[in-house]
């Protein structure tokens, strides 16, 4: 059926429709209006510009389109960041725009010209602060503080990006101690929309290997850039592990929900690798100190007690010496008033009271000699039970000092042996893990070199005293 155009009504373009409906809503809306809604599939064009699509959360058909053009939204978005805002979808926020029609698309769509700043710093200090008065009220929020870190750390669990700066600021630290750090890298997105998941599941991966303590490090950037370790998974993951964490996240501003719920929070990963350095020389320099302490005290204790047996032994000799001279002058005195006597003794007599004297002087002698024995032979036991004191020192002084280069890699690199890093830097112990073409390091024990993969073999190799073989040669074989 066809409807013939009354004349007295003639049709318009839809060029002139849009005008109409324009003025309409310019006579509407002469202002730029407040607009309060979710935003749902925000993104940025190649060429800059800002799209998203603004939802009323109480009504789920009731949506408007939202641009915002680059010459606005690229300020916009750097200021954002510097105050600690990345806007993302799920968000609710307030916009300040014009209201149009956008012919091309046939929709009336809003034209952003500011953001409620204020009220989306509100809402992020007000989740940050529901979450730690949570975790405080779960007993979460001190948990990871009270873990005791071990004497000697040096096996550490590293979450961090390869690569990064912040990454190879920890690591140069610990190398360059001369420490045997054992360092378990696991990989881990540290910032963006992944991170908090990412950093949940390597905390969480490491938490359950045999490791001293885990360490978490990211380098500088953004209040917006370090969001990820406001979330709560990342804040529960480093609150309830059963080792000790340590945080070194690069910042300057306020402390991040991580930084409240870790055993321990350095400013950089610089700083968070020297503390562990220091812990460990610390550990170190006491260890030497108190061998050389227990030295010194075994020396003097040994000179004192060689001091008293050395002055009672000479006591003990002036004593003998004083009884026999008594006991000499004694018999000298007896044999003059019996030779003046004019009492005749018996031969026999007299020959009992000579031999009597030489007893009693034989006597003496014997009894100093025993005296001298005695005192010699107490001396000779303090020296012995000294020496085993001296010995028992000496090996749990050298248990200290094997524990502390057990793991001392140097040495082992001094022999000969050589380590081989992958490109991010971690040890590798299988070739099936590597591709060809991928890089490897090989660090020597003065040096280093870099080698590009060509080929990968899993079959072992057999070291004998005149070089190598693989395991299916046969001895014989030239």
């Amino acid at each position: 059926m066809v409807v013939e155009p009354v004349s007295a009504v003639p049709a318009i373009t839809i060029s002139q429709l849009y005008e109409r409906v324009n003025r309409v809503i310019t006579r509407e809306f002469k202002e730029p209006l407040w607009v309060t809604g979710e935003i749902r599939n925000a993104h940025s064009s190649q060429s800059g510009h800002f799209y998203m699509d603004l939802a009323d959360p109480h009504q789920e058909n009731a949506v408007i389109k939202v641009v915002c053009w680059r010459s606005i939204w690229l300020p916009m978005e750097r200021y954002l960041r510097s105050i600690g805002i990345e806007i993302s979808e799920g968000m609710v926020v307030n916009v300040f725009a014009d209201l149009k029609v956008y012919p091309g698309k046939g929709a009336i769509q809003l034209y952003l010209k500011e953001i409620d700043v204020e009220a989306l710093l509100g809402r992020i200090a007000a989740h940050r602060a529901k979450l730690i008065h949570q975790l405080t009220r779960e007993g979460l929020i001190d948990r990871n503080k009270q873990l005791p870190v071990p004497l000697v750390p040096l096996r550490i669990g590293l979450v961090a990006s390869p690569g990064t700066e912040g990454y190879k600021d920890f690591v140069r630290q610990l190398f360059a101690s001369g420490f045997s750090f054992h360092i378990t890298l696991r990989p881990s997105e540290v910032q963006g929309k992944n991170a908090p998941t990412s950093l949940e599941l390597a905390i969480k991966e490491l938490a359950a290997q045999p490791l001293d303590l885990l360490v978490l490090v990211r380098g500088g950037g953004s209040k917006a850039d370090l969001s990820s370790f406001d979330e709560e998974p990342v804040a529960r993951a480093i609150a309830t592990s059963p080792l000790p964490v340590w945080v070194g996240i690069g910042h300057t501003g306020d402390s991040s929900v991580a930084d409240r719920v870790a055993n321990k929070s350095l400013a950089t990963p610089t700083e968070c690798g020297r503390e562990l350095v220091q812990l460990v020389s610390k550990y170190f320099d006491y260890v030497a100190h108190t061998g050389e302490r227990i030295g010194q005290l075994i020396t003097k204790e040994l000179a004192a007690i060689d001091t008293t047996v050395d002055r009672a032994r000479d006591d003990v000799a002036r004593l003998v010496r004083l009884r026999l001279r008594l006991a000499e002058k004694e018999l000298i005195d007896l044999s003059k008033k019996l030779s003046e006597s004019s009492i005749k003794i018996p031969d026999i007599e007299r020959g009992l009271l000579i031999r009597t004297s030489e007893k009693i002087v034989r006597t003496a002698h014997s009894s100093c000699q025993n005296v001298t024995s005695y005192l010699q032979e107490r001396a000779e036991r303090v020296a012995r039970n000294s020496q085993r004191i001296i010995n028992s020192s000496a090996q749990e002084l050298d248990h200290f000092r094997q524990l502390l280069s057990a793991y001392d890699y140097q040495r082992q690199l001094e022999r000969g042996y050589t380590v081989t890093l992958d490109s991010r830097g971690g040890i590798l112990r299988e070739a099936s893990k590597l591709k060809r073409g991928e890089r490897i390091v090989t660090r020597f024990a003065r040096g280093s070199t870099t080698s590009s993969v060509e080929e990968v073999s899993e079959t072992a190799i057999a070291i004998t005293p005149t070089g190598y073989r693989l395991p299916s040669d046969s001895p014989d074989t030239q």
